[in-house]
């Protein structure tokens, strides 16, 4: 009996236990070759901070594009082509931008020009804003007062909507520029959050000191409690300089608009912050 326990621990020793270890040792370097081949194939498909979604970029619901110019041409130069990754075979293929399709507005009248403002497609509306900008932002030109109400009800309908689409119409209000500060002046006081928030962000994207000193003016006449926080909001948004990517629009520069806060947005803030405590 005792030799058969010898012979079966011998076999355990001999055979058993070298397979085993060999086993192991085989697993071990599996999970660890494993793991590395994860770790290389984590890098590979790791997005990078290029593939970070960029503002105002994807506004034709159109994923991989990639752009050949600066985000500040990207609005203002329809006609450049722009690059287009294949998701399948990784290729690059160019196309035109859909905006160069579109007829040429200069030597349009006015009348056909806010018609496709007021009704037109997406794309007509981005072009005629864009002339409209051209042709009294960029001249001593003055819309007469119902191409100005015309140019407010469109402008009061991309402030709206832009709950449900906010690269499109907050951009459609950039391209009009100050042509749309009588119709964003008006709103910051209305009861909807979302409508006086934008018109005072937008304001803040295009601000002037004249168009501070209109806000600061209207502050002044505000009675109620809810006009008052308004205002505060819209003349403390004054002090942000937020981006804005189209060419020929001017507005105050950053050292200039820090300048200004301190000496006439914020005793005007302080004002009407005292004003609400008397309430």
């Amino acid at each position: 009996m005792k030799k058969f326990f010898a012979l079966i621990i011998a076999f355990i020793v001999v055979i058993l236990l070298p397979v085993l270890f060999k086993y192991m040792t085989g697993t071990s370097k599996d999970r660890i070759n494993n793991g590395a081949a994860a770790q290389v194939e984590e890098v590979k498909t790791s997005p990078s901070s290029n593939d970070a979604p960029k503002p105002f970029i994807d506004i034709f619901n159109e994923k991989n594009y990639t752009e050949e110019l600066s985000r500040k041409q990207y609005h203002h130069k329809p006609e450049k082509i722009l690059s287009e990754t294949s998701p399948k075979d990784g290729k690059r293929k160019t196309f035109i931008r859909p905006e160069e399709t579109v007829e040429d507005y200069s030597l349009k009248d006015m009348n056909y020009i806010l018609g496709k403002l007021m009704d037109g497609t997406i794309i007509e509306q981005r072009k005629v804003a864009d002339e409209l900008w051209a042709r009294f932002g960029l001249s001593q030109a003055v819309p007469s007062k119902t191409e100005q109400e015309m140019i407010a009800m469109a402008t009061e309908r991309y402030l709206v909507n832009i709950k449900d689409d906010f690269e499109e119409n907050f951009m459609q209000i950039q391209r009009l520029w100050h042509l749309a500060i009588p119709a964003l002046l008006k709103n910051v006081t209305v009861q909807d959050v979302s409508v006086s928030e934008n018109a005072a962000r937008l304001l803040s994207v295009m601000k002037t000191p004249q168009i501070i000193d209109k806000l600061i003016f209207d502050s002044n006449k505000a009675q109620s409690h809810n006009d008052i926080e308004k205002y505060i909001f819209a003349l403390e948004y004054m002090k942000i300089n937020n981006c804005y990517f189209l060419d020929n629009r001017s507005r105050m520069s950053d050292s200039e608009c820090d300048a200004y806060y301190k000496d006439h947005v914020s005793p005007q803030v302080s004002i009407l912050k005292q004003r609400l405590l008397k309430r």
